[in-house]
């Protein structure tokens, strides 16, 4: 995209004055308006100061304005906020140095003031991630928490249910120990009673 030469407002209701700023400014881009009005939209205004200036100042949004006067209403000007202030009549090539100072002073700002918008973008972008990277470790970390319940109650049913099952197994256990041991119980009856006792052995260890 081909830069565009920032534009030059000037605003004087007296036309030859107009066009002696005009030679002057001679290589950047100017245009001319016998008053100012807010729907403009230069990178910069020459004005006179008591032509239309002062008001100007009122009105500018932070427009710089470069105005023109008396020698003797220079600290007038730059107190009612004037951006640079030369006396009329002026030096052609000293009011052009001053134009394009300005300009480049401007066009800094507007540099900085972007480079400002672009960090608090991302400034905000960086602190949006950190509430969701916040808000992601607090629900990991109840997870977290959900798991280690589960697991708890896991333990304590299977605990339970060990006990529940051990209890009963106990007394069939000592019975048919009991049982092995007596020498009445025929050889057909004893190798059942150590298929019983393996298995309850086996479900005792659960």
């Amino acid at each position: 995209m081909p830069f565009e030469q920032p534009l030059v407002l000037i605003v004087d209701p007296d036309a030859d004055r107009r066009e002696r700023v005009r030679t002057a400014l001679n290589g950047l881009r100017v245009d001319v308006a016998e008053g100012w009005s807010p729907d403009l939209r230069p990178d910069l205004v020459v004005a006179n100061l008591h032509q239309g200036g002062l008001d100007l100042l009122n009105e500018r949004n932070g427009l710089p304005v470069v105005l023109l006067g008396d020698r003797e209403a220079c600290a007038e000007a730059l107190e009612a906020g004037a951006d640079d202030f030369l006396s009329d009549p002026f030096d052609p090539h000293e009011l052009y140095c001053r134009v394009r100072a300005r300009l480049e002073e401007g066009r800094a700002r507007r540099r900085a003031a972007e480079r400002e918008r672009e960090l608090l973008a991302e400034a905000q972008m960086a602190a949006e991630a950190l509430e969701r990277s916040r808000r992601a470790e607090e629900a990991l970390r109840d997870t977290e928490e959900e798991l280690r319940a589960a697991n708890e109650a896991k333990d304590r049913f299977l605990a339970t249910l060990s006990h529940e099952l051990r209890t009963p197994l106990t007394p069939i256990l000592a019975l048919v120990s009991s049982q092995q041991e007596d020498d009445r119980i025929p050889p057909d009856l004893r190798a059942q009673l150590v298929v019983i006792r393996r298995n309850v052995e086996l479900e005792a260890r659960l």
